[in-house]
């Protein structure tokens, strides 16, 4: 295989996990790495909103990374996030008789820190790549502890490579501003999630990767959203969700380089269910055209639909209320 479609299918090797973790081998050296980056929403259109409350979120991050050779076998990661974010968040729709419905906005200004902090154990043995991880998260009304552990093995031609990995999370929501909004738990909730992954890759030809991956994930507690909040039969309530969720995954990715045009096609599709009669089909079409000089244009193209959740129904009145009471109370409150 030529530099040039290495070059183009490098990038496919970054999306297959079961191939990067034997590709990348223990680093000799100590790495370390710092990122800022800062996100910024526009603001919700004028005609979308009904409490004249326009403004997005702002947010700012910090990343470090650290990757520490720990011997010929052995590689240490660590990550590091803090982030800050300030902003309004959309609290609940509203619809009148004859009109488009319109976004409610919090009215009040958002200030949350968010602080990520994960360790990843990677042993490498011949053919063999054993990953553990763990990982801690917290904001001011949520927390998060998460383990996982990876493995991955190349056949003996180094052609097909199988990968499965498994994590568990526990999380804790403590919403802000019960006392003021009835609609949000006064108490402590929790969360439980578990998650598998099993993957096969295969470098079919010299032009041609494929990857086949089947995904489970089962989550049980407190799955709303506290800070939302929704009319039903014209009473404001809080979001409520089902305590249990299943869900199921497939997803197919295929690379294939093209040597007379010097470029790469990248096919990509994921099929999702679960049981809350949730399903979705994603398409991803991207192009990798190599150029001079390590110039590489990616025109890509997404085609994605899902259906509605079972609990989720239009909202309609009957009839045009009379009046229309609407929250302004100006407090900081956060969202997860």
């Amino acid at each position: 295989m030529n530099n040039n479609a290495l070059l183009a299918l490098s990038t496919a090797a970054a999306c297959l996990p079961a191939l990067q973790a034997k590709a990348q081998q223990i680093t000799q050296d100590f790495q370390l790495g710092v990122r800022h980056y800062n996100y910024q929403e526009s603001a919700v259109p004028v005609e979308n909103v009904l409490n004249q409350q326009y403004e997005r979120y702002d947010i700012e991050v910090n990343q470090f990374r650290l990757v520490a050779p720990l011997g010929d076998n052995t590689q240490l990661n660590v990550d590091f996030q803090h982030e800050k974010m300030s902003g309004a968040s959309p609290w609940y729709t509203f619809q009148l008789p004859g009109e488009a419905p319109k976004q409610v906005m919090s009215g009040a200004s958002i200030e949350d820190t968010r602080r990520d902090l994960s360790a990843s154990l990677k042993i490498a043995l011949d053919r063999d790549v054993l990953t553990l991880g763990a990982a801690r998260s917290s904001e001011d009304d949520y927390e998060s502890q998460s383990f996982s552990v990876g493995y991955a093995k190349e056949s003996d031609d180094r052609l097909t490579t199988w990968a499965f990995s498994a994590d568990v999370s526990n999380d804790d929501i403590n919403p802000v501003d019960a006392e003021i909004y009835r609609t949000r738990p006064a108490s402590e909730q929790s969360k439980h999630s578990n998650s598998y992954l099993a993957s096969y890759a295969r470098i079919m030809n010299k032009h041609w990767l494929l990857k086949i991956a089947l995904g489970l994930s089962r989550k049980s507690g407190y799955l709303s959203d506290p800070y939302k909040q929704v009319f039903v039969e014209g009473a404001l309530i809080g979001d409520a969700r089902p305590d249990k969720r299943i869900s199921r995954t497939l997803a197919v990715q295929n690379r294939y380089f093209f040597d007379d045009v010097n470029a790469a096609l990248h096919v990509d599709y994921r099929f999702y269910d679960d049981d809350w009669d949730i399903r979705s089909n994603t398409l991803d079409l991207a192009w990798y055209q190599n150029w001079d000089f390590g110039i590489q244009i990616v025109p890509s193209v997404r085609l994605y639909e899902q259906s509605a959740a079972f609990f989720m129904k239009p909202s309609t009145l009957k009839s045009e209320p009379t009046e229309i009471t609407l929250p302004t109370i100006d407090c900081q409150n956060t969202v997860q």
